[in-house]
């Protein structure tokens, strides 16, 4: 959106929606990742090994990368407000018939389904942030939407364990399904399209034959691989590996998350204000170091400082992705760059 165009009504528009896309984030990745803190209640019901727990978030890794597909192919035929909707509509239903699943197939179905939950609903988010805001406050506006991610995250690992240890993880599960209610009807009352924004549908040849659409998508496959490499399977790591309770562990790695959750907002703010390009530098460089501490320490002190540090870099280095994505492609193709980011980085 124009910035001259920005009057005061866009102003509350525009932040009332980024309000409700952050609380919706939070709760969906609160539901993607209430699976890792209850990992050991589900194994030890069914009687999984270390192969079986792996493949349930692999499985919906893959749902997800392909609802990214689909979600890059609906934006141009329904409206970015209509998918929204309809993905926490399917986000009350996978929460539901989780709580339900009585052998490790159904595990995995919906499981996977959620996955369909979080695509169908991040990229028309970010896609209507990118026409409410103007570029000069797209990377915080982003960074804030990823903040909420990271909140859903440091929540499901600080109650999410104990929740499932009071009620089971059934029960944990089902719960969602009330906030996903309110929040649906929320976004159904106030999310709006902007009016003088006229969305035709491209063609992706401009951006799949851009060198430096690929360079950001494969920094976004690095970006998600750390990312989800290090959270699905910390508290596990921390239980099976360290010998910590599940109600510790899951503390712990709550407290990392909490503190490193503002970061998405700063690196967001730091690609507004200087070069992406060199903002993301220095983060990558700094994660590399992270990661290797990770693999090799044999301390907890140790793991958990490479843990936050990660932690603090990653969740600020999509806003950065973005905001360069939204530098380099004019506004009727930076819908096709995001689809690719988030489609290579799954």
């Amino acid at each position: 959106m124009n910035i001259s165009l920005w009057q005061v009504s866009d102003v509350n528009r525009a932040y009332l929606m980024l309000a409700l896309f952050t609380a919706g984030g939070m709760l969906i990745f609160y539901q993607r990742l209430l699976y890792a803190p209850v990992v050991p209640l589900i194994q030890e019901e069914f009687n999984l090994e270390y192969l079986h727990v792996g493949l349930v978030p692999s499985a919906m890794m893959i749902l997800t990368a392909i609802g990214y597909i689909a979600s890059g192919y609906l934006i141009y035929k329904y409206r970015n407000r209509k998918i929204i909707i309809i993905a926490f509509i399917a986000c009350v239903a996978t929460a539901t018939v989780t709580g339900t699943a009585q052998n490790y197939l159904q595990l995995v179905t919906f499981q996977s389904l959620i996955g369909i939950c979080e695509s169908l609903y991040y990229l028309p988010a970010v896609v209507l942030i990118a026409y409410w805001f103007p570029p000069e406050k797209l990377g915080k506006a982003v960074g804030t939407i990823e903040a909420g991610l990271n909140m859903g995250s440091f929540t499901v690992f600080g109650v999410g364990g104990i929740i499932a240890l009071a009620v089971g993880w059934r029960t944990a599960y089902m719960l969602i399904a009330i906030p996903a209610l309110i929040i649906t009807a929320l976004l159904y009352k106030f999310v709006k399209e902007p009016e003088n924004i006229e969305v035709s549908k491209p063609s992706f040849q401009g951006v799949l034959n851009n060198s430096y659409a690929w360079i950001l998508a494969s920094l976004s496959a690095i970006f998600f691989l750390d990312w989800y490499s290090i959270w699905e399977f910390a508290p596990t790591y921390l239980v099976n590996i360290k010998g910590l309770s599940i109600t510790f562990a899951g503390f712990i790695t709550s407290v990392m998350l909490a503190i490193a959750t503002p970061l998405a907002f700063i690196g967001g703010a730091l690609a507004d204000k200087f070069s992406p390009k060199k903002i993301g530098t220095i983060y990558f460089s700094i994660l590399a170091a992270s990661i290797f501490i990770i693999g090799s320490t044999l301390t907890i002190l140790w793991t958990a400082i490479a843990l936050l540090i990660a932690a603090s870099l990653l969740v600020g280095i999509f806003p950065i992705l973005v905001k360069a994505a939204s530098q380099h492609f004019p506004l009727e193709k930076q819908t096709a760059a995001y689809t690719l980011l988030l489609i290579v980085g799954y």
